[in-house]
């Protein structure tokens, strides 16, 4: 399995993961109901003690599933919020779900920077 992130809502930012040499900072899911803080994301899709793809799923009423979590998020409706519930994430602590459209796939799986990989991987 390799890794996998998302770029920020509101500032386009990658979000690198723990393995990273990349400078990493607390990111923070936004849900309506309030922002829960990860502090240094694995890099596998589980964020704040959730599976990010299958929490997805869950608030768009397809059940705790990550397969249809992905599935999800790759579709149009997900990258045109036509959803109930996208993933949205923010380096912003007070980041307002209503406010910010769904986050990005990261082209870097928060890992492969080219700036920090010159010679080799990592």
């Amino acid at each position: 399995m390799g890794f996998f992130s998302w770029l920020t809502a509101d500032t386009k930012e990658t979000i690198p993961n723990i393995y990273s040499k990349r400078k990493r900072k607390p990111v923070y899911l936004v849900l309506p109901e309030g922002n829960l803080k990860e502090n240094g994301y694995g890099g596998y899709g589980e964020f704040c003690g959730f599976d990010a793809y299958a929490l997805l799923a869950l608030k768009n009423g397809d059940g705790y599933d990550r397969d249809k979590g992905i599935h999800i998020f790759f579709s149009e409706e997900h990258r045109t919020g036509q959803l109930e519930f996208c993933l949205k994430f923010s380096f912003n602590p007070k980041a307002k779900y209503d406010k910010l459209p769904p986050s990005e796939d990261c082209p870097n799986q928060g890992y492969f920077y080219p700036e920090l990989n010159v010679g080799g991987i990592g």
